[in-house]
């Protein structure tokens, strides 16, 4: 009799241990309790997760930064050395143009005669003092039609020394 009771208790709790199981398996209450608890159990490690996502993203976006500026730091240094080379063509330009007017305006000799040796040094001379004293090639076109002008009114020697005098 008592191992027949026994037998019926432990039959008993587990039909009620399988009650209770599914009535909680069905329970939206408890499935929202489990949750709950469940993600405070993990709260710590989402939260670890998600800063070093963070911090991985701010890595990332520095680094891009990082890159993007070296990229436009060598872009502009690109584009620096492009306008000295081409400033540097057009004075190298400039200063051959001031040579043949120069040699087209017969190094300043006077009108018909042809210029001696030693004029032809002396104006070199001076060619050479403007050329090394202006570094710009606005500033020599603007010496070149100055002299072309001058050469063209008759006083062109007069105004070539007036311009070396005043470097």
């Amino acid at each position: 009799n008592r191992k027949e009771r026994a037998t019926r208790k432990k039959e008993d709790i587990q039909r009620l241990r399988t009650l209770v199981d599914n009535a909680l398996k069905v329970d939206p209450r408890i499935a929202r309790f489990k949750e709950e608890d469940k993600l405070k159990r993990n709260a710590k490690r989402n939260a670890q997760e998600e800063e070093a996502k963070r911090l991985a993203e701010e890595k990332k976006a520095a680094e891009e930064a990082a890159k993007k500026a070296v990229e436009n730091a060598s872009m502009m240094e690109e584009e620096q050395k492009k306008a000295r080379q081409q400033a540097h063509k057009q004075l190298k330009k400039e200063q051959r143009a001031l040579k043949l007017a120069f040699k087209s305006l017969n190094f300043f000799a006077p009108a018909g005669a042809t210029p001696s040796d030693a004029d032809i040094a002396v104006a070199t001379e001076k060619l050479d003092k403007i050329t090394a004293a202006k570094n710009d090639a606005d500033a020599l076109v603007a010496i070149r039609t100055e002299l072309e002008a001058a050469h063209a009114a008759g006083n062109g020697s007069a105004t070539l020394d007036d311009i070396v005098s005043k470097l």
